[in-house]
């Protein structure tokens, strides 16, 4: 939600259709009213939360970004 000083969990990006865990590397930041503690959760309703956020992946490229620089990251 672009707020700075939010503390962040660590969220493992879900994989395929058996939703197998990612590495270490493949992370997403979310604070815990958004991974854990509320109706808009990821780990209460992972569909609201993606139909509102946008999905794992396409979050894990704008952390990517936010982090290298646009330039850094392959598109697509």
């Amino acid at each position: 939600m672009g707020y700075n000083d939010t503390p962040a969990e660590i969220h493992h990006i879900k994989k395929g259709m058996m939703s197998k865990r990612s590495t270490h590397y493949e992370t997403i930041p979310l604070c815990p009213y958004h991974h854990r503690t509320s109706n808009e959760a990821y780990h209460h309703n992972s569909k609201e939360f993606t139909q509102k956020w946008g999905t794992q992946e396409e979050l894990l490229k704008e952390t990517l970004i936010m982090i290298y620089g646009k330039d850094k990251i392959q598109q697509g």
